[in-house]
This record gives C-alpha cells, sequence and structure tokens, in this order.
C-alpha cells in the first residue's frame, strides 16, 4: 500500500516537473521572440499602412551597421483643436488629421526597423510651446505639416500635404454647379510618405553634385526634343536626381575633362576616331566610369559602329547583327511566333542577381523592355588587367541573330523577321560590365547597353534601369533602387476582435491549456 502511494507521488511530481518545464519552454520563447533582434512584425492595418518596401527596409537596416549615422525625423503638425464651423470645414480638417495618423504611423514603422539609429520626434505647440518653437527655429520651418528629416547634421524639409500627400485640389475659381450643389473638395488620392522620406534620407547620404558629361558630334539623338527617341527625359531625371549634365564634343575637344565623374554615349551611329578612343581610355584608367549604349539601325548601313578598338581595349566585341527574339504565345510558354517587327522587342528577363544595379529590379519584378539589340560579347583573352561580365542584361532563350537584308528601298525583306532555323535560338546578351584595374587608385569601369531603352519612349519602362546605371556610375550606391512603384505588402486580414482574441490565446490560453492537460492526465492516474 505504501509503496502504491510512493509510485502516485512519484508520478505526480513527474507530471508537475513536465507541466512546469513545459511552461517555462512557453514563456522563454515568448521573450526570445519580443527581443529586437527577433521580432517580426505583421501588418494588421487597413491598407497595410505599416509596410514598407524591402529597399527601404534595407536602407534603414544600413543605418545602424557600426552606429555612424544617427536619423532623426522631426514632425511639426498643424493643431486641430478648433471646431469646424461649416461642412467643407470639417471635410479639411479630417483629411489633415488622416495624413497626421498615417505619417504618425509610416514614422512608427521606420523606428521599429531603424532601432537605436532612427529616433522619431513628435513636436507638440500646444503642450510645449517653447520647445516646439525651439525646435522650428533650429530647423528653419516656417510653416505647420512639415517632417523634417535630419541625418548627422543636414535636415530636409518635407510638406505633409505636398511632398507626401497626393491631394486633388479643385480650381479656387470654380463656380458651384447648377442646382446648388456644393463645389468639389480636396480629395487624397495617395499617401506617399515611404517614397518622400525614403529618397530624403537617400538624398542626404550623399554628398556634392556628380557631372554627367554626353557625348555628342556622333549623329547621336537628341538631348533635348521632346521626340520619341530623343532624351530629354532622361537628361531632366538625372538632373531630379542631383547630377549635373553636361554635353562634350570629344572629336573636337580631344579630352575627357578633370570633373566628369560620368561619360555617357546614348545610340552614336558614328564611329570614334583613334584620338577620341584614346581619350576615353585614358579617362578609364584613371578610374573614369563610362556608359556606352548602342543599338541597331537598319538603314544606313554605316548607322551601326561597332567601337571595334575601344571595345577590344574593354575586352568586348559588339556584334554588327540585329538580335531578335519570338514573340511569346502567353498560352503556350516556351512557343512563339516570328515573321512580324514585333521580334525586335527584348523582355530582359535575365537580369544579374549579384549586381547592384540589377538586383533591386528583380526583387520588385520590374523586367526591361529594349528593343533594336546587338550582341556583346567577351573576347576570349581580354587585355591584361581588364575582368569582363556578359550577365548584366541577357534576353530569354529564344533569340536569334539577324542579317541585313533590306532592300534598296530600305525596306526590310520579308523573312528578315524570320530565324533561319532553330538551332539559332539561343540566349544573347545586350548588357556587359567591364573593369580595368588600376594600381594607382579606383578601378575604371564601362558599362555597355546594346539595345535602345532609355530613349522619350522607353524611359517610362526602363527609366529605374537607367538612373540606377548612373548612379552607380557615379558611386552612389545609396540611390540605386526602384523608384515609385507601391508595394504589395505582406499581411494579415483580421478584424480587431480576432486580434483581441489571438492575444488572449497566446496570453492565456497556450499556457491554460498546458495546465488543463496536466489535471486531466494527473486525474486519470488517481483513478487507475
Amino acid at each position: 500500500m505504501a509503496m502504491t502511494r510512493a509510485r502516485r507521488l512519484l508520478g505526480r511530481l513527474h507530471l508537475w516537473f513536465a507541466s512546469l518545464v513545459v511552461l517555462a519552454i512557453w514563456i522563454l520563447a515568448m521573450l526570445l521572440a519580443v527581443r529586437p533582434g527577433m521580432k517580426a512584425l505583421f501588418d494588421f492595418s487597413p491598407q497595410a499602412r505599416f509596410s514598407v518596401s524591402p529597399a527601404t527596409a534595407e536602407l534603414l537596416a544600413g543605418l545602424g551597421r557600426g552606429g555612424a549615422r544617427q536619423l532623426e525625423l522631426h514632425t511639426f503638425f498643424e493643431p486641430l483643436n478648433e471646431t469646424p464651423r461649416t461642412a467643407d470645414e470639417a471635410h479639411v480638417r479630417q483629411l489633415r488629421q488622416r495624413l497626421q495618423v498615417l505619417t504618425r504611423d509610416l514614422l512608427q514603422r521606420y523606428q521599429y526597423l531603424g532601432g537605436e539609429a532612427v529616433k522619431v520626434v513628435h513636436h507638440d505647440l500646444l503642450r510645449d510651446v517653447a520647445g516646439t518653437r525651439a525646435a522650428a527655429t533650429a530647423f528653419q520651418v516656417q510653416t505647420p505639416n512639415v517632417v523634417v528629416v535630419q541625418l548627422d547634421r543636414r535636415s530636409k524639409i518635407l510638406s505633409v500635404d505636398y511632398d507626401l500627400a497626393d491631394i486633388d485640389i479643385p480650381d479656387p475659381q470654380r463656380q458651384p454647379t447648377p442646382g446648388g450643389q456644393r463645389a468639389a473638395l480636396p480629395v487624397l488620392r495617395d499617401f506617399k510618405g515611404e517614397e518622400a522620406i525614403s529618397s530624403a534620407i537617400k538624398s542626404l547620404l550623399v554628398e556634392g553634385t556628380p557631372t554627367v558629361y554626353f557625348v555628342t558630334g556622333l549623329a547621336e539623338p537628341s538631348l533635348r526634343d521632346g521626340t520619341a527617341d530623343a532624351y530629354s527625359e532622361l537628361v531632366h531625371a538625372l538632373e531630379q536626381e542631383g547630377l549635373r549634365c553636361q554635353t562634350l564634343d570629344l572629336e573636337r575637344v580631344g579630352s575627357v575633362p578633370e570633373d566628369a565623374t560620368v561619360l555617357a554615349l546614348m545610340e552614336p551611329r558614328r564611329e570614334l576616331s583613334q584620338h577620341a578612343s584614346d581619350a576615353v581610355l585614358a579617362y578609364l584608367r584613371r578610374g573614369g566610369r563610362l556608359l556606352l549604349n548602342v543599338s541597331y539601325w537598319l538603314v544606313p548601313e554605316d548607322w551601326n559602329p561597332t567601337f571595334g578598338r575601344l571595345g577590344a581595349a574593354l575586352g568586348l566585341a559588339i556584334g554588327e547583327d540585329v538580335v531578335y527574339h519570338l514573340v511569346e504565345d502567353p498560352a503556350r510558354p516556351g512557343t512563339g511566333m516570328s515573321g512580324v517587327p514585333a521580334v525586335q522587342n527584348l523582355r530582359i528577363t535575365e537580369l544579374s542577381p549579384a549586381h547592384p544595379v540589377t538586383r533591386q529590379l528583380l526583387r520588385a519584378g520590374r523586367v526591361p523592355e529594349l528593343k533594336a539589340g546587338r550582341e556583346v560579347q567577351a573576347l576570349a583573352r581580354p587585355p591584361e588587367g581588364v575582368s569582363v561580365d556578359t550577365t548584366l542584361l541577357r534576353t530569354r532563350p529564344f533569340a536569334w541573330l539577324a542579317r541585313r537584308t533590306a532592300g534598296p528601298g530600305g525596306e526590310p525583306e520579308a523573312n528578315f523577321f524570320s530565324p533561319p532555323d532553330r538551332e539559332a535560338y539561343a540566349s544573347r546578351s545586350v548588357g556587359a560590365v567591364a573593369t580595368l584595374a588600376n594600381p594607382a587608385g579606383r578601378e575604371g569601369v564601362a558599362v555597355i547597353i546594346s539595345a535602345a531603352g532609355f530613349n522619350n519612349a522607353g524611359m517610362k519602362v526602363n527609366g529605374d534601369l537607367a538612373l540606377n546605371l548612373f548612379q552607380w556610375l557615379a558611386e552612389r550606391k545609396e540611390l540605386v533602387s526602384v523608384r515609385g512603384e507601391r508595394y504589395v505588402a505582406r499581411k494579415l486580414d483580421a478584424t480587431a476582435q480576432q486580434i483581441e482574441r489571438t492575444g488572449w490565446l497566446l496570453i492565456g490560453g497556450v499556457p491554460g491549456l498546458l495546465l488543463l492537460t496536466g489535471i486531466v492526465v494527473l486525474w486519470r492516474r488517481s483513478r487507475a
């Protein structure tokens, strides 16, 4: 009898001990989960307003590495304490309140992702008059509803109404419509807080104004016209991103200026002379950066220079034939049709996952769309000190090289848009990077893009690729990103009641269930 009681007591002790161990493990797991390095934030909010893009998360994570950068985000909101007198004033108040809430939520996310490297300060004119005025004076804030982005000792002021929000403001001169209907009221169309604040942070990370020299005098398209084949939109976009754009007649001047950050040749239709090629090579050997963008022109034939002298020094060869690709059939993946002009359109799905320029595009699912391309190949034996990578941009597998078969009138022959045979299919490189070693200083870098896509007609689709190339060549790696695209947040849709129930389940439900299980097992053993 005593032995039976001892066994029962021992069994109960084992059961209670096991329950305490499981409970302790659960508590430790919960404590570990709330540590900064282990936390993960799920966005349950409507419209996923706490979610930001991977590029922003990577930017904020980089600020904290080494503790070298301190980012401060200061808000100066207009007090909304007055009671609106009319329905229109109530509408405007509600709009402003909505913007303030969205901005606060976004900055909370920035602080969460940035950790100790990010500090958010909300200045309240009603609760701290003296402190708010002092901060406004220090940042030279003259109007309310602004966010001050300060990185180290540099700062930038963003307007909540104009920089962070896209508000449809009706014409103030518009009269009420007949019938007594009220005039249109301002409407919040989009909140662009992340784009504006992250862009401001990136602009503060870089200093100085790089200079891009566009080489002229080679029968290239215009840099200022508004036509489809001109490059005015590219020039404007570069200037908007803080680069200075100049022109350079290299054949006449004979050398690249010392202040040149990037040298660009955009669809030149004539070969460089020997002395101009030597000037470009001398610039690269002293650490210069070159973007050579060529394409294929059907007529006249001499509009397709191969830059053989320059290419040989870079370990590359630009082909004379045009690259075409089957027009993909959505109903039958891996197949397509030819014999139509659309074969000149190249969807560049093969992007280098390792290069900073294309890695961001891959992450965002952006696919460049180029046309009139020529194949660029690495030489079997590149010059000493030169390394070549032809994986930057590649076509899909069903591309071929078409020989020039234009008739006397310039029109292509009927079979010009058709491959000679299936054995001609292959993936073709239309983007390469050549690096020139420089023992005395920084290495020279040349990027060759052998297809059209950065002109006014192509900037809408390929603008990110073009700007990333220039920013990377200018060594402004912080500004290599994906611009203006709203990311789809990874979120869990749940109501407030579901969130509350989940919290009770984690806090009390799971430990209670463990305790109840132990009691049941103990009761059953006591009856055995």
